[in-house]
């Protein structure tokens, strides 16, 4: 089975979409906030559970530097949705 790329002129005449062209970028960047405010309570609620057992592990750094890492690409894409 063969797939090809269509080209840019292609691409060009493809109809309107229905309803018309929505920008759905306000309502991805509420779910991205909603799903990071998740992660923080979860993550923190870890470190607490984790440092009051005395049980603190590399993986649970990890779980920090992915967090923040996160947080990091979003506000990059909040700037440039604004700019």
């Amino acid at each position: 089975m063969s797939h090809t790329v269509p080209t840019v002129g292609a691409i060009q005449h493809l109809p309107a979409p229905p309803g018309g062209d929505v920008n759905r970028g306000p309502s991805l960047l509420a779910q991205f906030w909603t799903e990071i405010a998740l992660g923080i309570v979860l993550i923190c609620m870890r470190f607490w559970s984790r440092i009051s057992a005395k049980n603190l592990g590399w993986d649970d750094f990890f779980m920090l530097i992915t967090l923040v890492s996160i947080l990091h690409k979003l506000i990059i894409d909040i700037i440039m949705d604004h700019s």
